[in-house]
């Protein structure tokens, strides 16, 4: 065994062949081991709440869902989270802002944000907060059904899509590492 521990990888050679063979070595096992058990448990909300580093992280899978053409659905998700956040310290103009502007990108049909959710939902919502502000009510999980839906529909698909992209790129680069050229 010669080791070659600048990159953490053991050389092992067959001199009357004159071949080499790249072994891993056990902490490169180890944490390939626990990348792997990491992506099976990667959650969208941690995701979500920048929990990882780069190339599980928001900024990444944000980039992601753009090249997907989901942009407009974590857009949605991550201003709903702000604004529940924020929605109990807004005043009455400033709630009623918020709520229009929401429904203004991501609601309205033809909206450069629109996201894709049932008609049903859609009209739900519409009649709910125009219930809401002439009630001046603030409820700060008005979106909460719509938002619901829209996680789940990203969960199901663009993250899951996500996660399988990072378990491939894991492998190349496991494969560049014990490549020979």
């Amino acid at each position: 065994w010669k080791d070659r521990s600048t990159i953490g990888w053991s050389v092992v050679g067959h001199e009357e062949k004159g071949s080499i063979h790249i072994a891993p070595s056990m902490e490169e096992v180890s944490l390939k081991i626990h990348r792997v058990s990491l992506l099976g448990e990667l959650r969208l909300n941690d995701v979500l709440e920048d929990m990882y580093d780069k190339p599980l992280d928001l900024m990444t899978f944000g980039m992601f869902c753009e090249a997907e053409r989901s942009k407009e659905h974590l857009a949605f998700i991550l201003t709903v989270r702000m604004f529940e956040k924020l929605a109990k310290d807004l005043s009455e103009d400033e709630y009623e802002y918020f709520v229009n502007e929401i429904c203004n990108l991501y609601i309205k049909v033809g909206s450069e944000l629109e996201i894709n959710i049932s008609y049903k939902n859609r009209l739900r919502l519409m009649e709910q907060v125009k219930a809401t502000l002439k009630a001046k009510d603030r409820d700060s999980s008005l979106f909460g059904p719509t938002y619901r839906e829209t996680y789940r529909m990203i969960e199901r698909d663009t993250f899951l899509r996500f996660k399988q992209l990072a378990a491939l790129q894991e492998c190349v680069v496991e494969a560049r590492k014990a490549a020979l050229w």
